[in-house]
């Protein structure tokens, strides 16, 4: 109760509440009864209720106040809180294993999986603090910015898409990105590329693969640094005639990657939730992810995979971890070519399996493969809070390890509308 006792001293309950206090958070009913009124009190009389109003109201309760800064304490209680979701949970999972061995049913150890991710997950992204900021104080400052800022230039982190980085100004931290295209249409590739080139820029980067294994991301990684032919890669390099070329040129991409700092971290599961991903960010503390098959993953709320639910509870996780722990991230998913455009363009419409990829991400953009004969890809900016929609054109050629941006950024297509591109009905607002 010191907490509650130091907000009655102060009257200062706003910062409790912007600190992410809230009912959850007290282990006892006392607790959460006292604080419910306490908040109550002040929603509606717009003042924090004295000591001797809450000693009318809860004549058992006792305020121990210590003069402990108000900080310290949600801090404090916060661990407690952390410390009792794991021991519940837990204790909990033990039960779920003691169900397995008696009714001999393996299956429950999955669920027990499930569940311990999702503890971990809602310790691990456990945060709410916010930032405030008096505009009128830094506008003098921020116009003088705008006088000498570049005509769009890129502030973020690159992509390695020039035209993309040109228009959307590249990945901000709490930004979400999301790359929709169909099957086999350079998705997985285009992502790959981008963790690569967050790492060049000395960033921590943690490359969560749902469609490919560990050993084929690093073997395209390998291709795509040192620009050679995957297939040499994939075969091995013993019996192959070009293996001192290779080698060398291998060896020289692997010396420059190490004086990049930051790292890159490869990450295969075979059970994806999105708190297993939260727990892995508290592990490895990185400033950008990237998420290959967002479409592959599990909902920690137990929706079916793959349905409308699952995929909004995922699209909306992801933008929340990225904003709590300040997060570029970039991930990929699949469209429906049966709402892609006739002329066979992605659009909003293509995300056709839910509408929150288009109302969480930042940027949303859209691959495919007119002719799958070709190396050539059209990418696009579907829609996007900080620019124009606007079309390019890549080659992905895994054959000399390369992929190139052909669109020169004259020649970048521009729509008419802040943030829409054609053929969409749901712009990002």
């Amino acid at each position: 109760m010191m907490l509650l006792a130091r907000i009655l001293d102060t009257g200062d309950i706003a910062a409790a509440i912007d600190g992410g206090l809230n009912d959850s958070w007290f282990a006892s009913e006392r607790g959460k009864a006292s604080w419910s009124w306490v908040r109550s009190q002040w929603s509606q009389h717009r003042e924090v209720p004295t000591e001797e109003a809450f000693a009318r109201r809860f004549p058992d309760g006792r305020l121990e106040a210590n003069g402990e800064p108000l900080s310290a304490l949600l801090a404090e209680l916060r661990g407690k809180r952390g410390y009792l979701l794991l021991k519940d949970g837990l204790t909990e999972a033990v039960n779920f294993l003691g169900k397995a061995a008696a009714t001999d049913r393996p299956e429950l150890v999955s669920e027990v999986t499930s569940f311990l991710s999702g503890v971990i997950g809602e310790v691990a992204t456990d945060t709410a603090d916010s930032t405030v900021e008096a505009v009128t104080e830094t506008d003098d400052d921020y116009l003088e910015y705008l006088m000498t800022k570049e005509p769009l230039s890129v502030t973020g982190i690159h992509t390695g898409i020039d035209f993309i980085d040109r228009v959307s100004g590249g990945m901000q931290p709490e930004q979400l990105f999301i790359l929709g295209g169909p099957p086999k249409s350079g998705k997985s590739t285009i992502a790959l590329w981008a963790a690569m080139q967050a790492h060049a820029q000395g960033e921590r980067v943690l490359f969560v693969g749902h469609e490919m294994s560990n050993e084929e991301q690093q073997q395209r990684r390998f291709s795509l640094g040192a620009g050679v032919d995957l297939n040499i890669v994939k075969e091995g390099l013993r019996d192959s005639p070009h293996a001192a070329f290779v080698q060398r040129k291998l060896r020289a991409f692997i010396d420059e990657a190490k004086t990049y700092g930051g790292e890159l971290y490869f990450v295969h599961d075979n059970n994806p939730f999105l708190s297993g991903i939260a727990a892995k960010v508290e592990q490895y503390a990185p400033t950008v992810v990237v998420i290959d098959g967002l479409y592959l993953m599990h909902d920690d709320n137990g929706e079916p995979d793959g349905s409308s639910q699952a995929l909004t509870n995922i699209s909306r996780g992801v933008k929340r971890l990225a904003r709590s722990r300040s997060l570029s991230i970039f991930a990929t998913t699949q469209v429906l070519e049966s709402k892609m455009t006739k002329r066979g363009g992605v659009t909003l419409l293509s995300f056709g399996y839910t509408s929150a990829f288009g109302q969480d991400a930042d940027t949303v953009l859209g691959i495919w493969r007119p002719d799958h004969r070709e190396a050539t890809s059209r990418m696009r900016v579907v829609a996007s809070r900080n620019s124009l929609g606007a079309e390019g054109e890549i080659e992905v050629d895994l054959t000399v390890g390369k992929i190139t941006d052909t669109t020169g950024f004259n020649d970048v297509a521009y729509s008419p509308t802040p943030g829409v591109f054609e053929g969409t009905e749901d712009p990002i607002r």
